[in-house]
């Protein structure tokens, strides 16, 4: 789905295992020294807070991490994720950005344009561009 999760990350008084801060979930990862009373009262204030709390069990995440994966994709969803269109197969490719030519393109240097228009048809080329130099 894209999402990025940072670690460790501070909240409040607390740290949580994984965040991800765009939609304010926080995953926990417990191990024996959790499921105490004090997990709940942080569990409450960080709900208090916006965020939306997963637990699961170490030998969960090691055993069975796909229904954790989609445990994680439902609480996502329900925060009203959106799924970004679909990338095109056939990307455009890039033009006027001062590439050095590549052969087989043009003699301005750039490549053909698909067909119907940017991404769209199946006349465009996949190139690897080479690296920029740093400024």
């Amino acid at each position: 789905m894209g999402l990025k999760f940072k670690r460790q990350q501070p909240v409040g008084p607390y740290i949580a295992d994984f965040i991800c801060m765009e939609y304010k979930l926080i995953v926990e990862a417990d191990g024996g020294q959790h499921g105490s009373l004090g997990d709940f009262d942080r569990d409450v204030w960080l709900s208090e807070q916006g965020y939306t709390v997963l637990r699961f069990w170490n030998n969960q995440i090691q055993g069975e991490i796909e229904a954790v994966l989609e445990t994680i994709r439902q609480a996502v969803l329900a925060k009203g994720f959106v799924e970004s269109p679909a990338l095109s197969p056939d990307p455009s490719p890039v033009n006027g950005r001062g590439e050095k030519p590549i052969a087989g393109s043009n003699a301005t240097g750039s490549l053909p344009s698909p067909a119907c228009g940017r991404g769209a048809g199946g006349e465009g080329q996949r190139v690897k561009m080479p690296p920029r130099s740093s400024p």
